[in-house]
């Protein structure tokens, strides 16, 4: 995220997008196994925090660790900010074999989703989502980001129903993320996957990006014809 949101951002900024804070400082693990200099990191995030205002929507420069949600990403008050901090350096660090790095965080204007219901071990809300594969200004594909085998420990035994209402795309949506995932593209060259997702509100927002070829992809033309990464071919959403 270190490289792409500045690019994103690049004016003119059309797309709407949550407030966002960066916090730059490259994590080491203890000899406890734990997260080095944690009160340094603490002070840094909670300034961050203080700017964008509770709640908050945190994360490291690669990942969220949402199937976590309550410990990790979500951040209200309710738990010490050190044990989001420490969940969210563990969840990249064993994220695969060899885990990455954090080189910073995020933190975020907290967008409240449309999300008829929760799931995974930390309830995280699951809502419209989508995600738009992109290269040089030109949508390649675009499909829901939520997916029935991603679903686990749903909150509600209704979940299947109300995840393929959550999934139509309809016409005017497409015309919508087509123009913002055009523009973004036009900022991020190269071959990019855009995640958006619907607020409570109504609006889309741009929440994230990665590399084409690291993303999971559901199986489509595009995907069958653009090399992945054999890492993460496989992989449902994170």
């Amino acid at each position: 995220m270190l490289y792409w949101w500045p690019k994103a951002t690049t004016p003119p900024r059309v797309v709407p997008m949550p407030e966002t804070v960066m916090v730059k400082h490259h994590v080491r693990m203890s000899d406890q196994f734990g997260v080095s200099g944690i009160d340094t990191i603490e002070r840094k995030v909670q300034a961050a925090v203080d700017r964008v205002g509770m709640p908050v929507f945190i994360r490291t420069d690669q990942m969220s660790g949402k199937h976590a949600w309550k410990d990790t990403c979500y951040y209200d008050g309710s738990q010490e900010l050190w044990k989001h901090i420490t969940q969210l350096c563990e969840e990249s660090w064993s994220c695969d074999l060899f885990g990455v790095r954090v080189a910073g965080f995020a933190v975020r204007q907290y967008i409240e989703l449309d999300a008829p219901f929760k799931a995974f071990w930390g309830e995280m809300p699951v809502a419209r989502e989508r995600r738009y594969f992109v290269e040089d200004g030109e949508v390649l594909c675009h499909h829901p980001y939520w997916i029935e085998k991603a679903i686990n420990r749903p909150s509600t035994s209704a979940w299947e129903g109300l995840l393929k209402k959550l999934n139509r795309e309809p016409k005017h949506e497409i015309k919508t993320l087509t123009a913002y995932a055009e523009d973004l593209s036009c900022k991020l060259p190269g071959y990019w996957s855009l995640d958006f997702a619907r607020a409570k509100t109504g609006g889309w927002y741009f929440i994230d990006a990665a590399t084409g070829e690291h993303s999971w992809h559901p199986e489509c033309p595009i995907a069958t014809a653009r090399p992945r990464d054999t890492g993460f071919e496989d992989r449902e959403p994170i």
